[in-house]
């Protein structure tokens, strides 16, 4: 019995599946399999090399002294936009350079195919994408020149898209002389950021894939910071880009980076628990990097008791009362009579402007009797350290460090806060 002659749809279609074009088809196929990965692999080291070379050239760029000639030799590939012209007569040039596979035509077909997905399959079409070599990746770096000089220095490492770009970016690095915001807005200054206002480290999850584990980074300096930390601002490593799993974290690219990050909060929870958390070189730091930061000089005088304590008696839980002396620092548009609130479970410390109440989270401000005097950092909002001890070192410390610049490029965008 012929089985071809009993079942003619069955034998077609096992002779289509298995006949010479088939077996084309599927050759070509897996063909296709393999060399899309090596090829978006191969183009994506090969991005990764040369922004190794840019970097490679930044790390020799000292801002505020390197001129503009000597820029464009030290770093390749840099780009030149118009120079803008301020009134003052300041004339400011932008140099850029960016590589990235987001326009590969092989990474935009198959990432169009993957993501017609619905929102539970997304992570699946992540983990497709990153073994096929085709996920998102970009390097950029600019540079900004005022006068003939370096005056800012920057780059970008981007694993996840988003608009703005700084959004995505999965390691973000920028110089800078101190931070502000226009119309003098308050900001928060963690206690991170402050152990080390010449060299902050912002480490926390990424906003694209809740639970995924992902983290990034963001790193500011300032030009004096000490020169060890700003060489691992270069030291990446970017073999993550032609990977099997591609690059999914800041840790696993700037895995130095990540460190100094992790010994400076060591180092801040250290300061925090000891015996001196307030010491006279974090307020004169604050002074340097912080350029619309205020700070008032306050007596004690007197004290809301608690359970029958006498007035004169002046205990940590009781609401103690402040005479406002003088503005040591910035602008003083603060009430004549302010109010403490020690509150050791805050998440934050701050003050309540229409209230005149100062509310003391961590550490918690030191024993004082009427008359003894301290300093009141009214902004921005520290987390720790913002009502301290007026010891003579502390009120020269405040008093003689040089007051920050304020430059439009240090200012902070409104959409961070």
């Amino acid at each position: 019995m012929s089985f071809a002659k009993h079942f003619p749809a069955t034998t077609w279609v096992f002779r289509t599946l298995t006949g010479r074009w088939a077996r084309r088809v599927y050759l070509a196929s897996l063909l296709i399999l393999i060399c899309l990965p090596i090829w978006t692999r191969f183009r994506t080291a090969y991005l990764a090399l040369k922004f190794h070379a840019v970097l490679a050239g930044l790390e020799q760029v000292k801002v505020d002294q390197t001129s503009e000639a000597e820029l464009v030799k030290l770093v390749p590939y840099l780009k030149r936009r118009p120079s803008y012209r301020f009134k003052s007569g300041s004339i400011e040039t932008w140099y850029g350079v960016e590589f990235s596979n987001e326009y590969d035509r092989p990474a935009v077909w198959v990432n169009r195919f993957l993501f017609k997905v619905e929102q539970q399959d997304y992570q699946r079409a992540i983990s497709a994408a990153r073994v096929l070599g085709t996920w998102f990746l970009s390097f950029a770096a600019g540079v900004m020149v005022r006068d003939g000089k370096v005056a800012l220095v920057t780059y970008g490492i981007n694993s996840w898209g988003g608009y703005p770009r700084s959004i995505g970016q999965t390691v973000w690095v920028r110089s800078g002389h101190g931070e502000w915001l226009p119309y003098r807005h308050d900001f928060r200054v963690p206690s991170h950021d402050d152990q080390n206002l010449r060299f902050r480290i912002e480490r926390g999850p990424g906003f694209r894939e809740e639970g995924s584990g992902m983290q990034v980074m963001r790193v500011h300096w300032a030009p004096d910071a000490p020169p060890e930390l700003i060489s691992h601002l270069y030291r990446v490593d970017l073999s993550c880009a032609w990977s099997l799993h591609g690059c999914i974290d800041a840790q696993q690219i700037a895995p130095l980076l990540w460190q100094d990050g992790e010994r400076i909060e060591t180092a801040m929870r250290r300061r925090l628990a000891g015996s001196e958390p307030c010491p006279d070189s974090i307020l004169a730091d604050r002074i340097r990097y912080l350029p619309d930061i205020d700070v008032l000089l306050l007596e004690v005088a007197g004290s809301q008791p608690k359970d029958g304590k006498s007035k004169g008696e002046i205990s940590r839980e009781d609401g103690t009362f402040y005479q406002v002396l003088e503005g040591v620092r910035g602008e003083n548009h603060y009430p004549a009579r302010l109010r403490l609130e020690s509150r050791p479970n805050a998440a934050w410390s701050g003050w309540e402007l229409m209230q005149g109440v100062i509310v003391q989270a961590n550490p918690r401000p030191p024993h004082q009797q009427a008359g003894d005097r301290a300093l009141f950092f009214a902004k921005p909002a520290f987390e720790s350290c913002q009502l301290v001890s007026a010891t003579p070192s502390a009120l020269r410390a405040v008093r003689g460090a040089p007051a920050a610049p304020k430059l439009h490029e240090d200012e902070i965008p409104m959409w961070i806060q």
